[in-house]
């Protein structure tokens, strides 16, 4: 397994136009790492650079993309809050974010200019490449599905978008498509973690992408033990007192193979709940088989579980809370790609380091 440490070393200190730095606030952190090959063969990465300080994080919104092989357009979601410069959005905020969809024929057309951005969720775009999808619009495509039955989401967050084959009785696009999109539902606990309360699949005609109004709910909610299955790598198996048990889930992704079956990879965690320990715990990632048409359960067998922990029992301080999530590009000689989280303090907040980890592991 080769490993490179990427964030000043070998990745380009960028900030958006949009977004200047701040002042005492350079880049010393990246995360939310996503890639896919071009027509042409070759490769776009997408990361978030982020500033770390004690106490509080600044970032560039995480993103999501996929390029469309036959249309030559580009996807992408982001999750958006509005929040000032050096402060984080706490359990009171949570709910006042959206998501933000985009489409164009360039990576380089999937956001907006220097000081153009809209103000609030609500507002206008400065182009017809992206759109405000509120959590409203999520919410009320759940119910449309479910009989009036609305999920008790605080946020929609950690999502993840595709263009793959419309479902049965759908019409899709002039090569039968539809743009899926995958959205995690959020709930702020009494002690302000925020737990998945699971994953949800969405999908909208192409044509229609960015009306908020058209998005249809596929199925869901699909958490560990309800839909996913649990699956704990070796290395890193639940403690004997059966505390720190997996009760969440993030970090989804989603990849198309080169016979057009899709794999997720995913990362499952547990979050505190108030009645065991206190220190959130990720499993490592896991790979599954995945059917985004089959409605009832699109979560097929563990094909790998994969950690890149030293140990779970008395693990390092920088490594209590387990590694970062995992993305996957079939078209790469990589293998699935895990993202290190080393956390060089006792205090979670400070002196964080990301390391990019091939695998060789191609589920």
């Amino acid at each position: 397994m080769r490993r490179r440490a990427c964030i000043s070393t070998c990745l380009w200190a960028v900030y958006p136009p949009s977004t200047p730095p701040a002042q005492n606030q350079p880049i010393n952190s990246v995360t939310e790492l996503d890639w896919a090959v071009r027509a042409d063969g070759e490769m776009v990465a997408v990361v978030t650079p982020a500033f770390v300080y004690t106490g509080q994080s600044g970032t560039v919104p995480p993103s999501d993309f996929w390029p469309d092989a036959n249309t030559g357009n580009w996807y992408a979601v982001h999750l958006m809050y509005w929040v000032d410069v050096g402060q984080g959005v706490d359990a009171t905020e949570i709910d006042q974010g959206c998501l933000v969809v985009s489409t164009a024929n360039s990576p380089s057309g999937l956001g907006w200019s220097a000081n153009q951005g809209p103000a609030s969720c609500g507002d206008a775009f400065p182009n017809t490449s992206n759109a405000a999808l509120p959590w409203s619009n999520l919410d009320n495509a759940v119910a449309a599905a479910n009989n009036g039955v609305q999920p008790t989401c605080d946020s929609w967050g950690e999502p993840a978008i595709m263009v793959a084959a419309a479902p049965a009785g759908v019409t899709g696009d002039a090569y039968g498509n539809v743009v899926y999109l995958a959205a995690n539902c959020l709930k702020v606990q009494d002690n302000n973690y925020l737990v998945s309360y699971g994953y949800y699949f969405f999908y909208n005609q192409t044509s229609t992408f960015l009306t908020p109004t058209d998005w249809v709910n596929l199925s869901g909610p699909f958490l560990p033990g309800s839909g996913i299955p649990f699956a704990y790598p070796p290395s890193t198996p639940p403690p004997a007192d059966g505390s720190q048990l997996v009760n969440s889930v993030t970090e989804f992704d989603w990849a198309q193979r080169a016979d057009n079956s899709l794999v997720a990879v995913l990362t499952e965690a547990y979050v505190p709940d108030g009645q065991h320990s206190g220190v959130a715990m990720q499993y490592g990632c896991v790979a599954l088989d995945f059917d985004v048409q089959n409605t009832g359960n699109p979560f097929g067998g563990v094909l790998a579980t994969l950690t890149d922990l030293d140990g779970a029992a008395g693990s390092p301080t920088w490594e209590q809370q387990g590694p970062s999530g995992c993305t996957y590009e079939p078209a790469a000689n990589t293998g699935i790609v895990i993202v290190r989280h080393l956390v060089n303090s006792s205090d979670a907040s400070q002196y964080q380091l990301y390391s990019i980890l091939d695998t060789g592991i191609f589920p």
